[in-house]
């Protein structure tokens, strides 16, 4: 069953102690392992794996930020190679992409040039943009890199949704909410918060 995440509230404070909210991820070095890996026991014949992958949202801060790194293991792997990023124009903005990809012998290639910036769907006077980056020099042993993130104004506060399985297999992921302060000021804010899979049934419940 392909499990997902929704929050029905931006309070699921549990998180919010986990990693302080300033604290973001950072591109890293790969090691030899990575580097010089052609396939993966823990996902036999996969095409390409996640090998760290994280989500988090402060809604302090007024950003959602993505950061992922994966292992290219076979030309269908390289699909991986371009990335979108949905958003709702006039409400949301997406900044700082980063980007690079580093091939076996350690090359780095940065990502150069400017994402495109397409319109994917419109309804009324909502229009649903993405803008599209495709990383640079991608061969089969490549390590694909990226960041990015999606402010949104400071009167918005979010309810982060979570897509936990993928379509490559996953070694190591986090994701992290930081809820807005004024929801955690007092105990007239306790509130049930529901995590559910894509049926809607929930999976685990949190007072706070």
């Amino acid at each position: 069953m392909r499990a997902r995440l929704f929050f029905c509230s931006a309070l699921f404070a549990l998180f919010a102690f986990l990693l302080p909210a300033a604290v973001r991820a950072q591109f890293q070095d790969p090691t030899k392992e990575e580097l010089s890996m052609t396939a993966d026991p823990k996902a036999p014949d996969a095409a390409a794996v996640y090998l760290n992958y994280e989500e988090k949202t402060d809604d302090n801060l007024h950003y959602h930020s993505v950061y992922a790194r994966i292992k290219v293991l076979t030309d269908k792997g390289k699909e991986l190679a371009t990335v979108e990023v949905p958003y709702t124009r006039g409400e949301q903005r997406v900044t700082d992409i980063r980007a690079r990809t580093i091939h076996p012998d350690g090359t780095v290639v940065p990502l150069a040039g400017k994402p495109e910036d397409l319109l994917a769907k419109k309804s009324g006077d909502v229009q649903r943009g993405k803008r599209v980056f495709n990383l640079p020099s991608v061969e089969v042993g490549s390590i694909l890199e990226y960041q990015y993130d999606i402010r949104y104004d400071d009167e918005t506060v979010s309810s982060p949704y979570w897509g936990i399985q993928r379509g490559y297999f996953v070694h190591k992921a986090h994701y992290f909410f930081e809820p807005h302060k004024s929801f955690l000021s007092g105990s007239q804010n306790a509130t049930s918060h529901y995590v559910v899979d894509e049926d809607g049934s929930p999976v685990n419940t949190l007072i706070w």
